[in-house]
């Protein structure tokens, strides 16, 4: 017989005051589908109307790993915007290949509040890994995913461009800018696109979809960058190849991805790392020219316009005083035609105050001298307490042996007292005198003598 299994859960814009979470904007609606006869059918429907549901299978390990087909994920978005206020009902409906179906029924509270549209409560912040500028704006890793989309944005002008795995869609807004005539931005995450669509505008478009599935007809971009993504898929030919379809003849594909080791610190989002060499070969399989280049992060300083002129855009000429540092990522070009040459471009994080991390480095050494001397005189107090206990653990077994030898001689001593309350035995009678043959004669005729010796 065939079965249908799934679960899911609702993200939405705040708890509620009782059993039904309040929703205003958007609902979204996470789980998983198994079936043994192939992934199921899912649809998702809110207050009646249909949502869009975007299936992507787990990872071949973890599907391989629990041994029972594969398991589809999926993650659907729902509007509730013209919604009346009141209860609705969420439905997630699954249905196997031969009919049998599964549903999931959750009411949830429309309110038509507008309440306040920045500072509002985002239930899927911190469940993904995507950069979101106002969250740590001119920090490091801010400055480096707009270095890249820097770069890659004198082939916007004119270009119909995807931004495939464009999170919160800032990216995006730069290609924009540079004079794209359309950019899409495609993202698995709903809570990335719910926030990118809130800043879109005209010529801007933001879609959940999944990179290996994308929903879009042959040809149909010039440009498509796919920046800090192929780390996160462990089907990367198949990426690749949806990337490569999707592209116009003489179209060019801007990709990157962040150098082995060169990050010490482990990103448990990565399933599937490669090097500068294994991302060159994947492009080299696919496209007949590759422009493969490095990204470094360093400190600048820089001189440009005077005082209130405003920000400035910095432009090379930018030297290296000390050599260029080790690169964190592989930034790559590839197309069927020949490729422009884009010139070196960066950009530049929120200013060091060097005197502020000397004193926050001497603070630090402080803490950690501190913290040093409090863990040696707790290691000196351990060492102690471990002594006097070994010392009393001495003392208490000498005591106890001692107890030991005493009991022994105390039972030794009863038993011997016992011994000597117990009576001795009676001598055991004389063993009877034999009979001389006259004696036993005259018995046999009756005689008895008395005081009479007999002869011999």
């Amino acid at each position: 017989m065939t079965t249908v299994t799934t679960s899911t859960q609702l993200s939405v814009d705040r708890p509620g005051d009782g059993e039904r979470p309040t929703v205003r904007d958007q609902v979204i609606v996470e789980g998983w589908a198994w079936s043994p006869d192939g992934p199921p059918q899912l649809t998702v429907t809110v207050g009646g109307r249909p949502s869009e549901v975007v299936p992507s299978g787990w990872r071949p390990d973890v599907t391989a790993a629990l041994g029972i087909g594969e398991i589809r994920g999926f993650v659907a978005m729902g509007s509730t915007t013209g919604l009346p206020a009141g209860p609705a009902e969420v439905v997630v409906t699954a249905t196997a290949a031969d009919g049998i179906t599964v549903e999931h029924r959750r009411v949830v509270e429309v309110t038509t509040d507008p309440g306040r549209r920045q500072g509002r409560p985002r239930p899927w912040a911190g469940l993904s890994e995507r950069l979101d500028p106002r969250v740590a704006p001119g920090s490091l890793t801010h400055v480096e995913h707009v270095a890249r989309y820097r770069w890659t944005a004198p082939l916007a002008d004119g270009a119909d461009v995807l931004d495939a795995a464009c999170g919160v869609g800032y990216g995006a807004h730069m290609l924009s800018r540079a004079g794209a005539r359309s950019v899409t931005g495609i993202d698995a995450f709903a809570g990335a696109i719910i926030e990118a669509r809130e800043q879109a505008h005209a010529g801007l478009e933001f879609i959940l979809g999944d990179l290996l599935d994308l929903p879009f007809a042959d040809a149909s971009f010039d440009l498509v960058v796919c920046f800090e993504a192929i780390e996160h898929i462990a089907e990367q030919d198949r990426l690749l190849d949806e990337l490569k379809r999707v592209l116009r003849p003489g179209g060019v594909l801007a990709i990157s991805t962040p150098v082995p080791g060169a990050i010490s610190m482990h990103n448990p989002h990565h399933v599937a790392e490669i090097d500068s060499g294994q991302l060159e070969a994947l492009l080299h399989a696919r496209f007949a020219h590759v422009d493969l280049r490095w990204q470094h992060s360093a400190q600048a300083s820089v001189i440009d316009l005077a005082p209130g002129d405003g920000p400035a855009v910095v432009s090379p000429p930018l030297v290296w005083t000390a050599g260029p540092t080790e690169p964190l990522y592989a930034v790559a070009l590839a197309g069927d035609e020949a490729l422009p040459a884009l010139e070196p471009t960066g950009a530049l994080a929120a200013g060091l105050d060097i005197g502020a991390l000397v004193s926050q480095t001497y603070a630090t050494a402080d803490e950690l001298a501190e913290t040093r001397a409090r863990l040696t005189a707790e290691h000196a107090r351990a060492e102690r307490a471990e002594q006097a206990f070994r010392a009393l653990e001495g003392k208490h077994a000498a005591a106890l042996e001692a107890e030991r030898a005493l009991a022994e001689q105390r039972l030794a001593n009863a038993v011997r007292e016992a011994a000597a309350a117990v009576p001795s035995p009676p001598p055991p009678p004389p063993p009877p005198v034999p009979l001389s043959a006259h004696v036993r004669r005259a018995a046999k005729r009756g005689v008895r003598a008395v005081g009479r010796r007999w002869p011999e």
